[in-house]
């Protein structure tokens, strides 16, 4: 099929092979069924994940014991203590889940602005966001609201979104220069 646009999933690990400068942290903030933290794990030398559903959590604790997974909505991601060098939201509900436990906008926007506060210098946070349901709007139109107005002369913000397909999920990266 598509190369560049067919998975927003392949572009965000390009962009972390390609950009991430430092591989000591990394935070999936929306750990689901574990794909995105089974990834990283595979180039940072600490994952933290953050995951509110105890089944997720177990799931993935069948597959990984190296990640620490706190069972915790993604907005107290100020508990990690160290600095932070990538992190990744991957918005919505659990996959093949039950689809009314969704991320939300308020605890989302929370979530972003605290994450912003422990990323490093050159640090870089992906958002995937999914428009095709009504919190997923809500989420992607608070996150554009704050991001346009944050300094650009320490973030850059980039809004990749496919324009000829609708309720497509788009990505967010921001990337911290100072």
């Amino acid at each position: 099929m598509f190369n560049y646009t067919e998975s927003l999933i392949n572009l965000y690990q390009n962009i972390v092979r390609s950009y991430v400068k430092k591989t000591q942290v990394a935070v999936d903030c929306t750990l689901g069924r574990g794909n995105d933290a089974l990834f990283l794990n595979t180039i940072f030398d600490k994952v933290y994940a953050f995951e509110i559903q105890e089944q997720a959590i177990q799931d993935f604790k069948e597959k990984n014991s190296k990640v620490i997974v706190f069972h915790e909505s993604h907005e107290k991601i100020w508990m990690i203590e160290e600095e932070i060098d990538f992190i990744i939201y991957n918005l919505g509900y659990l996959p093949k889940g039950d689809k009314s436990i969704t991320t939300n906008a308020e605890t989302t926007l929370i979530s972003v602005k605290n994450a912003m506060k422990k990323l490093c210098k050159w640090g870089i946070i992906i958002i995937i966001i999914y428009p095709g349901h009504e919190e997923g709007k809500r989420e992607q139109v608070e996150l554009l609201k704050y991001l346009k107005n944050v300094d650009k002369s320490i973030w850059g913000v980039m809004h990749h979104e496919m324009v000829n397909r609708e309720k497509s999920p788009s990505l967010l990266l921001i990337e911290k220069y100072n």
